[in-house]
């Protein structure tokens, strides 16, 4: 059984560890270019957590905020020896379930369209809202990789 929650202060070596896996996986796609192409990078706003759960072991994580007709969410990181498992699914149902309770009309979020997670969201429910360039990555070897927004409607 999957549990999804909010992480905790006390999960954050563990969360640390999962995107630190998935981020590996990314990185063989595409990468940040250099800091003098794309200019300073923005500080970050601080989002809210949810981690999933398998047998008392945090195996995913995503972070979204909340906003005033969306729940937009980023850094969806799954452990990779539980890809496959129903994991992604069940923390997007989780945004989905919180989205309608509070009013949201949609989901949101934005991908990496060579990473080839465009057809995983669009599995889930998900379509191609925009595709653009991305400023901030390129690929592995200096080629331009796009950004496609995506989103789902929730009823």
């Amino acid at each position: 059984m999957i549990e999804v929650r909010r992480s905790l202060a006390d999960d954050s070596v563990e969360i640390t560890r999962i995107v630190s896996l998935a981020t590996q996986i990314l990185r063989k796609t595409y990468c940040l270019k250099n800091v003098s192409e794309s200019g300073s990078a923005k500080p970050q706003e601080k989002l809210a957590s949810l981690v999933a759960i398998v047998n008392a072991k945090i195996v995913g994580v995503v972070e979204y905020k909340q906003d005033e007709d969306h729940i937009y969410f980023q850094g969806l990181a799954v452990d990779p020896s539980y890809h496959r498992q129903g994991i992604a699914r069940k923390i997007i149902e989780t945004l989905e379930s919180m989205a309608s309770e509070s009013g949201r009309k949609k989901l949101k979020t934005a991908t990496i369209e060579e990473t080839g997670n465009v057809l995983v969201f669009e599995r889930m429910g998900f379509r191609v809202a925009s595709r653009k360039p991305a400023e901030r990555f390129q690929s592995k070897d200096h080629a331009e990789v796009h950004i496609a927004s995506m989103e789902k409607d929730i009823t």
